[in-house]
């Protein structure tokens, strides 16, 4: 009821256009692995196998607007799912997941076609070779995403994925977690009751070395990946925007020509800052 609730809210925010930059919602949670390291914060209560109706009630409290859900692929039930949630025009990601390359290549075949945040949600002690991360790096038909905040991913890792993977195929995302904008401290997460601190534009389990979201918005992911993984402000915008666009197949969205209405972003780039100076509506 709460998840319902929840996308009530933003579907209000979407209709009504009161951020004219949402397209969708993004649901990830729920129908991941349960394994310890690939399941990251999300709570082990909630963790289940996928259920259609389940799906389709929380699409209908979204008034039709889920637009991309992540799942693992390996739950019961999951390649039938992802079937159908293509079948209903919503595109499917694999996250927080340890499937084998064979059922990683089964579920792209299904519909599937995006590594959700690639390099995380998965266990820090991997196979060097058999890994969900070289295997979602090698499949031409995936499109990944990643979170460029310097803590998720360092710039070497992160600079070597996208690489991999090319300018074309990658989307920058900011993960970004509700806390964002607070001042350095301890928080109580309401979500799962969990403390955190939020320091260093970065959120960490209290006491624990793993982090619980991200605190950079997108503008500080493109100037990192500029300053420290040596892409030019073109590629790091391309991958923030027009990538975006390209995978939900809206690219004309971000065309600019007379007459266009917005929003449109004016920026100013100088000394590796990338700094909102005013948005047409």
């Amino acid at each position: 009821e709460i998840v319902a609730k929840n996308l009530k809210i933003l579907s209000k925010v979407i209709e009504q256009k009161i951020a004219q930059g949402i397209f969708g919602i993004h649901m990830e949670g729920h129908y991941i692995s349960s394994l310890e390291g690939y399941r990251g914060v999300h709570s082990p209560k909630y963790i289940k196998d996928p259920v259609l109706e389940e799906f389709d009630y929380w699409q209908e409290a979204a008034g039709g607007n889920i637009r991309l859900f992540s799942l693992a692929p390996e739950r019961n039930g999951a390649i039938n799912f992802i079937k159908k949630l293509r079948n209903q025009g919503v595109k499917v990601g694999l996250a927080h997941h340890a499937a084998k390359h064979e059922l990683i290549l089964e579920a792209v075949a299904s519909g599937a076609d995006l590594a959700t945040h690639l390099i995380n949600g998965c266990t820090p002690l991997i196979h060097r070779q058999h890994n969900v991360i070289w295997s979602q790096l090698s499949i031409d038909e995936m499109w990944a995403s990643f979170i460029a905040d310097g803590h998720h991913v360092p710039y070497y890792t992160l600079r070597a994925a996208i690489k991999a993977k090319g300018i074309n195929r990658s989307i920058l995302i900011s993960d970004l977690f509700y806390l964002s904008g607070l001042p350095e401290g301890e928080y109580i997460s309401e979500s799962n009751k969990m403390k955190v601190v939020l320091k260093d534009e970065g959120l960490w389990i209290k006491d624990k070395d793993m982090l619980c979201g991200a605190a950079k918005t997108l503008n500080q992911d493109v100037e990192y990946i500029v300053k420290y993984c040596n892409f030019s402000i073109e590629d790091a915008l391309i991958m923030a925007s027009i990538n975006p666009a390209r995978y939900f197949g809206i690219e004309d969205k971000m065309m600019i020509y007379p007459g266009r209405k917005g929003p449109l972003v004016i920026f100013l780039w100088k000394n590796n800052n990338l700094k909102v100076t005013k948005i047409l509506k």
